[in-house]
């Protein structure tokens, strides 16, 4: 094993656009290898998965191997998209496309019958050896397959899988956007499945972000419904924004007299109970506004707003998900309104015996 870090801390790597019949048939050996990767990565494997990877239509597969001929990534591939207009129409009207679940989901929930046309490969699986985890050989097979997805004339590369936040972290990373996300979770894994692309030429670009805009929009406003228990972390993630405001325009809607609730609520005796209100579409004018104002919040805190204002938990529940005392949360809460106050609230807005309080707190580097 020794040899193999000392390979990949050189980057001695290949990347294999194999035979199917000679990669799996010729080579005993390598097929374990490449089929044992996924065994060690606990993926729901079926029996009939190898058949399916040599004999399924649009299914095929690539590896990332070691100078020594060791493969150390493993990945399958279907070629999804170029659907025909008569095809498209049917899609509207209802039916589902078998082997084209990227193209079916944003024709179905954003109306993209232009993406169908666009053509593009989904990773249906990609595993790296548990042994070599972590030394950005995902990532490099990866730029692979971009590359040569790019040279072959498609259009987008994506990806579906049952969303954690580590995962999920590693594909944001790569520059994957979320585009789909299923409205209840998976009944065997108890996950919420996620479907995220990346454009990969200027065509698809415009397309895929603005259903990632589409999306988060969805998912913003959908957390204290189907989306109640989704992970804060998660969800954190999934509406981070690409460069892309949802409302760059947007300003907090907010009556004189939520104004002075909000106040009271984070500097006097006013509860939270009684500020839910405001503080919710202080918080949202926060996500609809984010990657234009000069502000982001750390996770915790981003956290805490989901959990507790978003979604609408209990306070018992939200400390226990955040793994916090039910105290901390609730002062923290208040913080957190203090800044947001600053930023969304004109100062015309706020009562005039408050407005040398939040000047000063201003000054004081609460961002």
């Amino acid at each position: 094993m020794e040899e193999d870090y000392e390979l990949v801390n050189k980057r001695d790597l290949k990347y294999i656009v194999p035979d199917l019949e000679d990669f799996f048939l010729g080579n005993e050996e390598r097929l374990r290898q490449f089929f044992g990767i996924y065994v060690q990565a606990h993926y729901r494997n079926e029996p009939d998965d190898l058949g399916m990877m040599m004999d399924a239509p649009h299914h095929f597969v690539r590896a990332l191997a070691l100078g020594n001929g060791k493969v150390v990534v493993s990945v399958e591939l279907a070629e999804e998209g170029g659907i025909s207009d008569e095809l498209i129409d049917l899609v509207v009207r209802g039916l589902k496309l078998p082997g084209n679940i990227i193209p079916d989901r944003l024709i179905k929930y954003w109306g993209l019958s232009e993406f169908a046309k666009l053509r593009g490969w989904r990773i249906i699986r990609i595993a790296t050896h548990p042994e070599l985890q972590d030394r950005g050989l995902g990532t490099e097979m990866l730029r692979h397959i971009e590359e040569e997805a790019r040279e072959k004339g498609l259009d987008w590369v994506g990806v579906g899988f049952g969303v954690n936040a580590k995962l999920l972290n590693f594909w944001i990373k790569n520059g994957y956007m979320p585009v789909h996300i299923s409205p209840e979770r998976n009944p065997i894994s108890g996950e919420y499945s996620v479907l995220l692309v990346k454009p990969i030429n200027e065509k698809s670009r415009d397309v895929v972000v603005y259903a990632n805009k589409e999306f988060r929009l969805r998912l913003l406003n959908s957390l204290q419904g189907p989306f109640h228990d989704l992970e804060p972390d998660v969800t954190s993630m999934l509406l981070t924004d690409w460069g892309e405001a949802l409302d760059g325009e947007y300003s907090a809607r907010l009556t004189e007299a939520q104004v002075r609730r909000l106040i009271a609520y984070a500097w006097g005796p006013m509860t939270y109970e009684n500020t839910a209100d405001a503080i919710t579409e202080l918080v949202k004018t926060y996500y609809l506004r984010l990657g234009v104002d000069d502000i982001r919040l750390p996770p915790p805190y981003e956290a805490a707003l989901i959990c507790k204002v978003l979604q609408a938990r209990p306070w018992r529940e939200a400390a226990r998900v955040l793994n916090i005392r039910k105290s901390t949360l609730m002062l923290l809460l208040r913080e957190i309104v203090k800044i947001l106050i600053q930023y969304y609230v004109k100062y015309t807005e706020i009562p005039e015996f408050m407005v040398s309080v939040t000047k000063s707190q201003k000054k004081g580097g609460n961002r």
